[in-house]
């Protein structure tokens, strides 16, 4: 570890031959790794060779933000010792979780400061220094944590919005009891006969749809009973899968629970056969670049709306090119999974129309044949170079192509994608459907941020319109200005 000097300059002698990674921290500063381009991404390793002297190894950092408040028992008295946490969510396998990214302690007054924090939307929870755990299957050991502004879920808390260098003050909340419960139900079959095979998973989900953190599974009996141990209070969704027989068609089911103080033991799934989709894979006329291996890509079908609905299933792509996914109902779209650069997913063909913006309503028991999907080697391109007013590069903001239409501000919509520009401060975003977009460096924004309405708004506030054309480069220079962005070629 070496300090800086006056100017901020900086030198590291006599290192081996290596690859290292380098992390820059200062007092009120956000500590950054060099070449990271948010805090949730990794930094770039620097290999280095035996007498060799890398140079212009600069690293930019971030005033830090504050985030302070009070923490209470239920009945107003000031909780000593709670660990309270600002948390951040990461799309880890397609699931939400939260991460965190600033610690604190309440004193006995229960005051708590969580300072360093970069700038973006946080979660705050906290664990009553009471609470002493339980411990899962696994072994591993959980707390319950209460969020603010007073729920135990994260799908029903609210979310805090830190700028650069900001403090946010008054976020008090109080922790709530360490209480849970177990949760007993079962599967209820549409013939009653035995299950060969079935699981439950059971994540926290509000009403609307939002989950958010870790789901627990367990493994469902012949009778079709199941149990979690170990429910904090709050709002769960149950999903369900299951086969009377190997092989045979695939059950699905689906449930909300709200889980209170006292235990449940009749919480009763009914089962369904789910919609069973058929197809090929198919490549356009005219392509250049060689083919995908087949056996590398996942047709999936996520719900239309970006929510989580009864559960996401996916089918890999057989070698002779065809697909069979059996799937919950519910209104859905096709996608693509896996697919490498250049390839994207041009169409997906169902009885002679192009659907793949047009959801399926897909229902039990039903089944979709003769679905095609086609892909192309002709992606957009729409790339540029992120500047201030005197031409300094900007590495810190997150690039957002979010389209015009707000028909298509869902999580996960193929018509968003969010990239950040490499050290040059130059940034490329490849395959957006043709149309138009509006174009924002925006700070604070990470892709798993993409869910909520309010962030979509934030960004289409910042930006400036783009036209993409399928197969085309569109080269569109952001310089920043005080404000807000201004856009130029």
């Amino acid at each position: 570890m070496v300090s800086t000097g006056e100017t901020g300059e900086f030198a590291i002698g006599d290192l081996p031959a290596a690859t290292y990674a380098l992390h820059v921290s200062a007092v009120d500063y956000v500590g950054r790794q060099y070449g990271q381009r948010h805090p949730l991404e990794d930094g770039v390793p620097i290999p280095l060779r035996t007498g060799e002297t890398r140079g212009q190894v600069d690293v930019a950092l971030l005033p830090a933000g504050v985030i302070s408040g009070h923490v209470t028992s239920q009945d107003g008295q000031p909780v000593a010792f709670a660990e309270v946490e600002a948390l951040r969510p990461r799309l880890e396998s397609n699931v939400r979780v939260l991460l965190p990214v600033g610690r604190a302690e309440s004193n006995e007054r229960g005051e708590f400061r969580l300072v360093g924090l970069p700038p973006g939307h946080y979660y705050v929870a906290a664990i009553d220094p009471a609470d002493e755990g339980t411990a899962d299957a696994t072994g591993q050991i959980h707390w319950t944590q209460t969020f603010y502004p007073g729920t135990s879920t994260a799908a029903g808390a609210e979310r805090v919005r830190l700028t650069s260098g900001a403090t946010l003050t008054d976020i008090d909340f109080p922790v709530l009891g360490t209480s849970r419960v177990t949760v007993r139900g079962q599967l209820i079959n549409p013939d009653n006969s035995e299950l060969a095979t079935g699981s439950v998973i059971m994540g926290p989900e509000s009403d609307e749809g939002l989950a958010l953190g870790a789901a627990q599974a367990a493994i469902v009996r012949p009778d079709g009973t199941f149990e979690f141990a170990n429910v904090s209070p709050g709002g769960y969704r149950l999903r369900a899968s299951a086969r009377t027989m190997l092989p045979g068609p695939t059950l699905f089911g689906s449930f909300q629970l709200d889980v209170q103080d006292a235990a449940i033991s009749n919480a009763l799934l009914s089962l369904s056969r789910g919609a069973n989709l058929f197809g090929q894979v198919e490549v356009a006329d005219g392509t250049t670049h060689p083919v995908p291996v087949m056996t590398d890509l996942w047709v999936s079908a996520p719900m239309a709306d970006g929510s989580t609905g009864s559960g996401l299933t996916r089918s890999q792509v057989l070698g002779d090119s065809t697909f069979s996914l059996a799937t919950p109902g519910g209104v859905r779209v096709i996608r693509l999974e896996q697919l490498p650069d250049p390839w994207s997913l041009q169409e997906v063909v169902y009885q002679g129309r192009n659907v793949i913006d047009v959801p399926f309503d897909l229902r039990s028991g039903e089944e979709r044949e003769r679905i095609r999907l086609i892909l192309t080697d002709l992606a957009s391109r729409l790339v540029g170079v992120v500047q201030d007013e005197d031409g300094n590069v900007i590495t810190d903001r997150a690039i957002v192509a979010l389209s015009l239409n707000p028909a298509f501000w869902q999580a996960g919509n193929r018509h968003i994608q969010l990239t950040y520009p490499d050290l040059s401060g130059r940034y490329e975003i490849n395959g957006l459907p043709a149309g138009v977009y509006l174009v924002a460096a925006v700070a604070g924004i990470h892709a798993s941020d993409l869910y909520e309405l309010e962030v979509f708004q934030e960004i289409a506030a910042a930006g400036t319109e783009a036209l993409i054309e399928a197969g085309e480069t569109t080269t569109l220079d952001l310089i920043l200005t005080v404000g807000g962005n201004r856009l130029g070629n």
